[in-house]
């Protein structure tokens, strides 16, 4: 792995978050990051830190997004 790949890993799936209409779940930073459960609440929260993302209001589903 490249020295920064990480750190483009989070940026581009902040870009992506921000993009969406539909909110990205924890499940969907898992598949995208390719990481633990765990690790995927840790980047939501650091990106969350970083630009103050909100949670997606989901009628249909019990599963928060963002």
């Amino acid at each position: 792995m490249a020295r920064g790949d990480d750190i483009k890993k989070i940026l581009n799936l902040a870009k992506n978050m921000r993009g969406s209409t539909t909110g990205y779940s924890i499940q969907d930073i898992q598949d995208e990051c390719d990481v633990s459960r765990r690790t995927a609440m840790r980047i939501k929260d650091i990106i969350n830190d970083v630009f103050e993302v909100e949670e997606v209001p989901n009628y249909e589903s019990k599963i928060k997004k963002w």
